[in-house]
């Protein structure tokens, strides 16, 4: 593959050299949305040039944007397929979509255009040794034999201790096949079932048992109860991630939530970790 060559005039080659500049001051500032829009103007003036769309593409992984930035990689490298920059940029792009074997290609392919580059190297070999690991534990992954750790957990081993004071989970029948009580290694002990079983399906006996869960009057009061800095015992906690697990493995990966026209919706962003900051969101905007 060869460079392409295309006729640009000189007052444009000129044009995009000063945008590209203006660009890389404001890149240094770490303004990269008004940098992206620079090196676009240089790009526009003269589109010759890969360092350009190189430039650009850094400033798409500043800002997440990694299709983006792959996609500027690969102008680069249709430009000029020796620009090592342009390889370097898509490795990047590449290792941040999850795609680390076409990362690991990329990295190496600038590793041998430029095989005294320590950091080109550098990646390269953190990039191998990632995709290697994940390699051999798909080689070794089995679901043979493999016990999900909510299938392990006995509520029966874990009790409310007599000294809580602390919000109480409601109780609540539910009917269940009398065999995942069995596989369940004890929790039958916890379950209270009732001497009546029911057939259900091709012959399964189902029981009711009679379990403790969630619902919002025992969030708000954990709420408040977490705002003091207080903690739940280890039944309840086990008994929410159960009881969770159960209710997401039933939803699709994508939920669709229809808004009525008449309302408004609250898209709040990441509070980091900030339990007061959602407490605060919840008192403005009301619970889920």
């Amino acid at each position: 593959m060869t460079k392409l060559a295309v006729a640009v005039s000189e007052d444009a080659a000129q044009r995009g050299n000063a945008l590209k500049l203006e660009a890389n001051a404001l890149y240094a500032k770490k303004l990269y949305a008004e940098a992206i829009e620079k090196y676009t103007e240089a790009i526009e003036s003269d589109a010759t040039v890969p360092a350009y769309y190189a430039n650009r593409a850094q400033c798409h992984l500043r800002t997440e944007g990694y299709g983006a930035a792959r996609d500027d990689a690969d102008a680069a490298l249709a430009l000029d397929p020796g620009f090592i920059k342009g390889y370097y940029r898509r490795a990047a792009a590449y290792s941040f979509l999850g795609m680390l074997k076409e990362a690991r290609a990329d990295y190496r392919e600038a590793m041998q255009r430029a095989p005294t580059d320590a950091v080109v190297r550098q990646k390269y070999a953190e990039c191998d040794k990632l995709y290697r690991r994940i390699q051999f534990e798909k080689a070794i992954d089995s679901e043979i034999g493999r016990k999900r750790v909510a299938d392990s957990i006995d509520l029966a081993k874990f009790e409310v201790p007599g000294g809580y004071e602390g919000p109480r989970m409601p109780l609540r029948k539910r009917t269940v096949p009398k065999a995942s009580l069995a596989a369940a290694d004890g929790s039958a002990k916890d379950a209270e079932a009732s001497d009546k079983g029911k057939e259900a399906g091709e012959g399964e006996e189902m029981v009711e048992i009679e379990e403790e869960y969630v619902d919002l009057d025992f969030v708000k009061a954990v709420a408040d109860w977490f705002r003091d800095e207080k903690t739940l015992p280890d039944r309840y906690v086990f008994t929410i991630l159960l009881q969770a697990d159960r209710l997401l493995r039933q939803l699709p990966t994508l939920v669709d939530v229809a808004v009525p026209a008449d309302t408004v919706l609250t898209v709040c962003g990441d509070v980091h970790g900030q339990y007061y900051d959602v407490l605060n969101i919840f008192k403005l905007n009301g619970f889920p």
